[in-house]
Protein backbone atom coordinates (compact mmCIF):
# COMPACT_ATOMS: atom_id res chain seq x y z
CA UNK A 1 0.00 0.00 0.00
CA UNK A 2 1.66 3.23 -1.10
CA UNK A 3 1.93 6.13 1.31
CA UNK A 4 0.16 9.23 0.00
CA UNK A 5 0.82 12.90 0.61
CA UNK A 6 4.22 12.11 2.16
CA UNK A 7 2.54 10.57 5.19
CA UNK A 8 0.26 13.49 6.04
CA UNK A 9 -2.94 11.56 5.34
CA UNK A 10 -1.77 8.64 7.47
CA UNK A 11 -0.81 11.03 10.27
CA UNK A 12 -4.30 12.54 10.23
CA UNK A 13 -5.88 9.08 10.21
CA UNK A 14 -3.80 7.91 13.17
CA UNK A 15 -4.50 11.13 15.08
CA UNK A 16 -8.22 10.57 14.50
CA UNK A 17 -7.99 7.06 15.93
CA UNK A 18 -6.13 8.35 18.99
CA UNK A 19 -8.76 11.07 19.38
CA UNK A 20 -11.51 8.43 19.44
CA UNK A 21 -9.81 6.40 22.15
CA UNK A 22 -8.95 9.53 24.16
CA UNK A 23 -12.60 10.61 24.02
CA UNK A 24 -13.66 7.20 25.32
CA UNK A 25 -11.10 7.39 28.13
CA UNK A 26 -12.32 10.89 28.95
CA UNK A 27 -15.85 9.53 29.30
CA UNK A 28 -14.67 6.60 31.44
CA UNK A 29 -11.85 8.34 33.26
CA UNK A 30 -11.90 6.30 36.44
CA UNK A 31 -11.99 2.88 34.85
CA UNK A 32 -10.06 1.08 32.15
CA UNK A 33 -13.17 -0.62 30.76
CA UNK A 34 -15.40 0.71 28.01
CA UNK A 35 -18.85 -0.75 27.26
CA UNK A 36 -17.75 -1.68 23.72
CA UNK A 37 -15.58 -4.44 25.26
CA UNK A 38 -12.79 -3.95 22.68
CA UNK A 39 -10.00 -4.20 25.23
CA UNK A 40 -8.66 -2.07 28.04
CA UNK A 41 -8.65 1.64 27.29
CA UNK A 42 -5.06 2.00 28.49
CA UNK A 43 -3.92 -0.70 26.04
CA UNK A 44 -5.85 0.91 23.22
CA UNK A 45 -4.36 4.31 24.04
CA UNK A 46 -0.85 2.83 24.12
CA UNK A 47 -1.36 1.33 20.67
CA UNK A 48 -2.78 4.51 19.18
CA UNK A 49 -0.09 6.73 20.73
CA UNK A 50 2.50 4.37 19.22
CA UNK A 51 0.80 4.63 15.83
CA UNK A 52 0.75 8.44 16.02
CA UNK A 53 4.40 8.58 17.05
CA UNK A 54 5.32 6.33 14.12
CA UNK A 55 3.35 8.54 11.74
CA UNK A 56 5.03 11.65 13.18
CA UNK A 57 8.46 10.09 12.75
CA UNK A 58 7.63 9.22 9.15
CA UNK A 59 6.40 12.75 8.40
CA UNK A 60 9.48 14.31 10.01
CA UNK A 61 11.70 12.29 7.71
CA UNK A 62 9.66 12.72 4.54
CA UNK A 63 9.37 16.48 4.98
CA UNK A 64 12.92 16.88 6.28
CA UNK A 65 11.75 18.75 9.34
CA UNK A 66 14.30 20.09 11.80
CA UNK A 67 14.42 17.73 14.78
CA UNK A 68 16.13 20.31 16.99
CA UNK A 69 13.33 22.82 16.44
CA UNK A 70 10.76 20.09 17.09
CA UNK A 71 12.49 19.00 20.31
CA UNK A 72 12.78 22.58 21.58
CA UNK A 73 9.08 23.12 20.91
CA UNK A 74 8.22 19.78 22.57
CA UNK A 75 10.13 20.72 25.72
CA UNK A 76 8.55 24.18 25.83
CA UNK A 77 5.03 22.79 25.41
CA UNK A 78 5.60 20.01 27.95
CA UNK A 79 6.66 22.59 30.53
CA UNK A 80 3.44 24.55 29.88
CA UNK A 81 1.31 21.40 30.17
CA UNK A 82 2.92 20.56 33.50
CA UNK A 83 2.29 24.08 34.77
CA UNK A 84 -1.37 23.86 33.74
CA UNK A 85 -1.66 20.45 35.36
CA UNK A 86 -0.85 21.92 38.76
CA UNK A 87 -2.20 25.45 38.36
CA UNK A 88 -4.88 24.89 41.04
CA UNK A 89 -3.21 24.05 44.39
CA UNK A 90 -6.14 21.89 45.57
CA UNK A 91 -6.18 20.01 42.29
CA UNK A 92 -2.44 19.47 42.55
CA UNK A 93 -2.85 17.96 46.03
CA UNK A 94 -5.73 15.76 44.85
CA UNK A 95 -3.75 14.54 41.85
CA UNK A 96 -0.65 13.87 43.89
CA UNK A 97 -2.73 11.92 46.40
CA UNK A 98 -4.30 9.86 43.61
CA UNK A 99 -1.08 9.26 41.69
CA UNK A 100 -0.40 5.70 40.50
CA UNK A 101 -3.44 4.22 42.22
CA UNK A 102 -4.79 1.55 39.89
CA UNK A 103 -8.50 1.34 39.18
CA UNK A 104 -10.41 -1.87 38.97
CA UNK A 105 -10.97 -3.18 35.44
CA UNK A 106 -13.88 -5.43 36.38
CA UNK A 107 -17.04 -3.94 34.74
CA UNK A 108 -19.15 -4.85 37.79
CA UNK A 109 -17.12 -2.51 40.02
CA UNK A 110 -16.29 0.20 37.51
CA UNK A 111 -14.41 3.10 39.03
CA UNK A 112 -13.53 1.47 42.33
CA UNK A 113 -9.91 1.60 43.35
CA UNK A 114 -8.03 -1.65 43.70
CA UNK A 115 -7.30 -2.32 47.37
Amino acid sequence: MPMHQKGLTKLMEEMGELTQVAAKKSSYLYTDVHPDNNGLLSSRMEEEVGDVLAAIEFVIGKHRLNREVIEQRRQKKLKIFREWDFSDPKQARDQEGQKNIPYNTDPSVVGERVK
